[in-house]
């Protein structure tokens, strides 16, 4: 049986809750203790930008790089650090879908 936190996750997957399916995309609801936030939130940041994710995601992203007390300098430069893997093309696409929410939030 599922804990009633779980069925709540399940659900508001099912739903299509962005917020919800970005965390979990993120591994958010993973905690093996291994990786400290900060890290696992920039490293979902550029595997967002690696697979060329949606727009959306990206706000939930920043939120969790923000919440784990990365800035936005070091947002881009974990982008800026995979473009010889990725492309620049899908480092201007990142760039550009995260613009708003850096700008936003100091």
């Amino acid at each position: 049986m599922l804990k009633s936190e779980s069925q709540e996750m399940l659900r508001r997957i099912t739903l299509g809750d962005e917020r919800t399916v970005g965390r979990l995309m993120c591994g958010v609801f993973v905690d093996d203790g291994i990786l400290d936030d900060r890290t696992r939130a920039l490293m979902c940041l550029a595997s967002l930008a690696a697979i060329g994710s949606d727009d959306h995601f990206y706000e939930s992203a920043v939120d969790e790089c923000r919440a784990a007390g990365a800035e936005s300098d070091e947002m881009l430069a974990v982008i800026d650090a995979i473009k010889s893997v990725v492309g620049s093309v899908r480092v201007q696409k990142a760039t550009a879908s995260m613009r708003g929410s850096l700008e936003g939030s100091h």
